[in-house]
């Protein structure tokens, strides 16, 4: 209820599920990889919104191909032969890191690959929502949650869609309008109330379809600050470019070929120690 503190059975609900975040998603079952969970109560229907880094503290290694003696295979090229399996499928092995790493690829393999979504919902289904009589929701569904702006933008097209509806018995009273509107016909006496009717409706469906076109307009405008904020940087940089093209064509090439070679660089051995501040 707007104005009212939620009841106490949806802050349970709430805090169930965030428990089960922890054991699920958290690092170690902490919330050292948490940044932020928020309940949203201003939408259809209540939800918990989670940020989060997914964290891991083992990754892949490749496992190599070797010939009888040992040795590791290899192709023509000289590189190494990475081992098949019966499959044909590439074969690797889990190895521990040195200290924890964020790649999200590797910590939803850890969950189950493609089905780690699927998992997560029946275990949440049976250590949660089982217990507040809600349903698991359909197995396999491909439906995508909508932001607010567009479940914002949803609403109010059915909204104008419902007093379209309505309008439509009324169709004598907008040709009315808009017969007087043409000159085709006088405001007259007889039509007045007709015409009255027929101008409400059409004020009313304009109105709505305004709304839209602001809400549009508002999100179109904020994106094109964004644009315009980055606009200045690029420009800056674009012209000290041009300025050392033109001036000092010879540095512009060395600074292009010292990047290279760091970047074809071996990197520095990582900080083995590992402590998350939030």
């Amino acid at each position: 209820m707007q104005g009212q503190p939620p009841p106490q059975k949806v802050i349970d609900f709430f805090k169930r599920s965030y428990q089960f975040v922890l054991r699920h998603i958290g690092y170690h079952g902490t919330d050292e990889n948490i940044l932020s969970a928020v309940v949203h109560l201003d939408e259809t229907t209540p939800h918990l919104q989670l940020y989060y880094i997914p964290l891991v503290d083992t990754g892949k290694k490749k496992v190599y191909a070797k010939a009888p003696d040992g040795k590791v295979l290899r192709n023509e090229k000289g590189s190494p032969i990475q081992a098949k399996d019966n499959h044909g499928k590439s074969i690797y092995e889990e190895v521990k890191l040195p200290c924890p790493k964020i790649c999200s690829s590797d910590f939803w393999e850890q969950r189950g690959g493609q089905l780690s979504f699927g998992n997560l919902q029946d275990e949440f289904y049976e250590q949660v929502s089982i217990r507040y009589g809600l349903g698991r929701g359909e197995v396999g569904s491909n439906k995508k949650h909508t932001t607010k702006y567009e479940w914002e933008k949803q609403r109010q097209e059915k909204e104008i869609q419902a007093l379209q509806d309505k309008i439509k018995p009324m169709q004598e009273y907008l040709r009315a309008f808009q017969d007087a509107i043409d000159g085709k016909k006088p405001f007259s006496k007889a039509e007045l109330r007709k015409q009255i009717v027929g101008l409400i409706a059409s004020y009313k469906q304009l109105e709505k379809e305004k709304a839209i076109k602001d809400k549009d307009s508002d999100f179109l405008f904020s994106e094109l600050r964004k644009l315009e904020k980055k606009s200045p940087e690029l420009e800056r940089y674009k012209e000290y470019v041009d300025f050392i093209h033109t001036h000092a064509p010879d540095k512009l090439t060395e600074a292009k070929r010292t990047a290279n070679e760091r970047a074809r660089a071996p990197k520095p051995p990582k900080n083995k120690n590992y402590q998350w501040t939030k």
